[in-house]
């Protein structure tokens, strides 16, 4: 039951293809499709899915049943979803209990977590029982515990399952083949992520040692064709300072005017074959195509020390929505200068509504604080893409240098009509670094972004010398950039090392036994 493309052009109607020469086989179990933001992941899965169709090429879908696609959004609360709730069958209940979903919870479905509503979803296709499974970035907002659930199920699986994903760890657990996008080139390699990477990291070097090797091919023809070309002229010249006129019929010359012509035939050949075959030699070059990975750096502006106590929290309580009960309770923290804080928690505990309430309560100048949401919307993106096009030409330029260190081609972006959900996320980062902030409170910051994106991020914000508060999944992440945390859980909050908090978010404890503050 396998679905086949063949020689397919992939497009946006009224755009140019996105994906070329496309033929790849997706067999049962699962592939992953991987690849910088922008690239057309999310159009390959969407051409699978039937909703784009084919500029040119075939697409062949044999399945055993229907064919299903969980996309990105989970701001509606779908039908599928509300059937999930109170179907009583035994494979709805398993569904429900694996990833621990409570159908009173769908009451106040616009204030779930994404990570919630995410499961929701996900519970829901796979409840459909679905010939062909196409998933995209479907452990977005989840906590560990939850990933590790999420992958269970996922095994369980008996179709053709297709995921979209810059999880590192899913990717090599949950696939038999990753199918690389980039360039406009769609290729499959066997095994996980760390074995797909390790194959092109291998292709890479291959095609770089032919093509260093052309280039030595290539100088050499040219000292060649160099050398020939000054013989020719060489022996014209010794043609005539000898006297031996090419008109001369008298045999007595003869024999100096025949040797004189045939060295200078012999050099015009040996240039002649040797510029041919430097011309082939530069064609080569073209042939070879070697991966550069983006290391431009990400630079942060701002991070001046600002004084006296930034927040703080007295006994109080939050409440995520008007008539809503309160969510925290007892709260009594407080935000200082230079603090780096890793806000961490299971999903739907309140870290998202900590940091907002964090932001209301900051005493800095206008402009001292840069928040980033974690969810965004279409027109969101839309309208960062516009900000972009309305900057100034000096911070245009600044923008898109941070948009190209964060992995995406500034033209290409630009000259989208409605930005990839990636690219959304990168302009919104790349907007948002440009402020001169003195702290900085982001909701999932690496979501959305591909991998080498979320390293240069990384880098950036490490040396950036600001106050942070961050909410991230990420523990490699949060481990580089904190130096404390809040650990978010049952109501409650507990100040914490990053190192108990990342225990706590493997499970290895439960919400450890520190001083409650």
């Amino acid at each position: 039951m396998p679905i086949e493309l063949h020689d397919a052009a992939l497009a946006h109607p009224g755009h140019a293809p996105v994906l070329d020469s496309v033929s790849l086989v997706f067999s049962k179990g699962w592939t992953g499709i991987a690849g910088p933001n922008g690239a057309g992941k999310s159009t390959l899965l969407a051409t699978l899915a039937g909703v784009l169709p084919l500029r040119g090429g075939r697409l062949r879908v044999q399945a055993d049943g229907p064919v299903l696609r969980c996309a990105q959004d989970t701001t509606e609360l779908a039908d599928a979803v509300r059937d999930l709730a109170w179907d009583p069958s035994r494979r709805a209940r398993r569904l429900r209990a694996d990833l621990q979903l409570d159908p009173i919870a769908l009451d106040r479905w616009p204030t779930l977590s994404p990570g919630e509503r995410r499961r929701w979803q996900l519970a829901a296709v796979l409840a459909a029982e679905p010939g062909v499974l196409l998933l995209d970035e479907p452990t977005a907002h989840l906590d560990v515990a939850a990933s590790a659930r999420l992958m269970q199920a996922l095994r369980r699986f008996d179709g053709v399952g297709v995921v979209v994903s810059h999880d590192r760890h899913l990717l090599d657990a949950l696939v038999q083949q990753v199918v690389w996008v980039e360039g406009g080139v769609a290729r499959a390699f066997a095994g996980g992520y760390t074995a797909a990477q390790a194959s092109r990291d291998a292709e890479s070097r291959r095609t770089r040692d032919a093509l260093t090797a052309r280039q030595d091919e290539a100088r050499r023809l040219k000292a060649q064709l160099h050398a020939a070309q000054e013989n020719a002229a060489a022996a014209g010249r010794a043609r005539r300072l000898r006297g031996v006129n090419p008109r001369d019929h008298d045999a007595r010359s003869m024999g100096a005017k025949l040797k004189a012509e045939w060295a200078i035939d012999a050099h015009s050949r040996r240039a002649s074959s040797t510029r041919t075959a430097l011309s082939k030699a530069e064609a080569g070059l073209t042939d070879h195509s070697v991966r550069r990975d983006n290391l431009a750096r990400l630079k942060v502006e701002g991070g001046a020390q600002a004084g006296g106590v930034l927040a703080r929290f007295d006994d109080a309580a939050l409440v995520p929505a008007p008539e809503a009960p309160p969510l925290l309770f007892d709260l009594d923290l407080r935000l200082d200068p230079g603090d780096r804080v890793w806000i961490a928690g299971p999903n739907g505990a309140g870290k998202s509504t900590l940091l907002r309430a964090l932001r209301a309560r900051l005493r800095v100048p206008e402009g001292g604080a840069l928040w980033l949401a974690q969810a965004r919307s279409a027109a969101e993106d839309r309208a960062a893409l516009a900000a972009v096009r309305e900057q100034s030409p000096d911070l245009r330029a600044a923008t898109l240098a941070r948009l190209a260190a964060l992995g995406h081609t500034p033209g290409r972006v630009l000259a989208a009509p409605q930005p990839s959900p990636g690219q959304g996320r990168a302009l919104a980062v790349a907007l948002a670094l440009g402020d001169a902030a003195q702290v900085l409170l982001l909701d999932e910051p690496e979501h959305d972004l591909d991998l080498p994106a979320v390293g240069r991020l990384e880098a950036a914000l490490a040396q950036w010398p600001g106050t942070l508060a961050l909410v991230t999944h990420d523990r490699a992440f949060a481990r580089a950039l904190c130096t404390s945390a809040w650990w978010v859980a049952e109501g409650r909050v507990r100040t914490m090392t990053v190192a108990e908090a990342e225990a706590a978010t493997r499970g290895l404890s439960g919400a450890p036994a520190a001083a409650m503050v």
